[in-house]
């Protein structure tokens, strides 16, 4: 029986490489630290060795072990990619079915860590940088920040500007980070398309409402989560925004706040766009 990385620390304390060991692994340009999900959704997860594998844990990177609640991999056979600090593994991986052989990606990035498997991404942040930065998250309830604003509807979270009453632009997610979707309303009417420009200091990126009902933006048709993911990123680094319905109304916007209340991380998009809340 193979022993966690968790278990190992309970019973046999001196065996577990010390967390200040993975801190200099890591500034070696390795992968070996203690991380959490680098989402908005986790920012209240524990970040510390004694909650490894716990649902709300931490997960840890060591010794070619990654072990999580939603992963726990042996690695072997590292192979360099081109991709800059990438290493592919051969892996065994644990899941409810058992003992599963996979290929398995580990590529260093500013934060922490970005793991790929079966071709999807997910990304990890440092504990020792999530700890550091948890302070700017003072509360979960609503807030102003500059020209933006966030709130709760049940499990949905809301992260909008207005610039009257008449004209606001949202953007929505669950609370776990996932179907993310974008409404909006141009002179106290809703966007009916079936094109949506979004002009971010003078780029723009065009989006349709074909498919999604009640002025929100398709978000979840292969092309559309593309789009909308690079929409999220220009709005945070932005100045100004312009929306223009292809039904000819159109409102600026300033971006000053977005970034502090929605971050760096798109939330993953929608895949049916009419199940998002009015």
């Amino acid at each position: 029986m193979r022993l966690s990385i968790k278990s190992m620390a309970l019973i046999f304390p001196a065996l577990l490489v010390p967390l200040s060991a993975l801190a200099e692994s890591w500034s070696d340009g390795g992968y070996d630290a203690l991380y959490r999900p680098d989402t908005f959704y986790a920012d209240h997860y524990g970040c510390s060795a004694d909650t490894i594998g716990e649902h709300t844990g931490a997960m840890i990177i060591s010794e070619e072990q990654i072990e999580g609640y939603f992963i726990n991999c042996t690695l072997s056979q590292p192979r360099s990619l081109a991709a800059p600090n990438s290493t592919q593994y051969s892996a065994i991986c644990t899941s409810r079915k058992g003992e599963i052989a996979e290929e398995l990606t580990l590529q260093r990035t500013d934060r922490g860590v970005d793991i790929t498997r079966n071709g999807y991404t997910t990304e990890y942040v440092m504990c020792d940088l999530a700890n550091d930065e948890a302070e700017r998250w003072v509360s979960r309830e609503e807030a102003e920040i500059e020209d933006w604003k966030l709130y709760y509807i049940e499990s949905f979270v809301r992260m909008e500007t207005y610039n009257d009453p008449d004209n606001w632009v949202s953007f929505g997610c669950r609370w776990n980070w996932k179907e993310g979707g974008i409404y909006v309303q141009i002179d106290g009417a809703i966007a009916t398309g079936p094109e949506v420009i979004f002009d971010i200091d003078g780029k723009q990126y065009p989006m349709t409402t074909e498919g999604a009902i009640f002025g929100k933006i398709n978000t979840g048709c292969e092309d559309c989560k593309d789009k909308y993911r690079e929409l999220w990123q220009a709005v945070t680094l932005g100045n100004n925004l312009t929306v223009i319905p292809s039904e000819g109304r159109s409102a600026e916007f300033s971006l000053k706040g977005a970034h502090a209340v929605m971050g760096d991380i798109p939330c993953i998009p929608i895949e049916d766009p009419a199940a998002m809340p009015h």
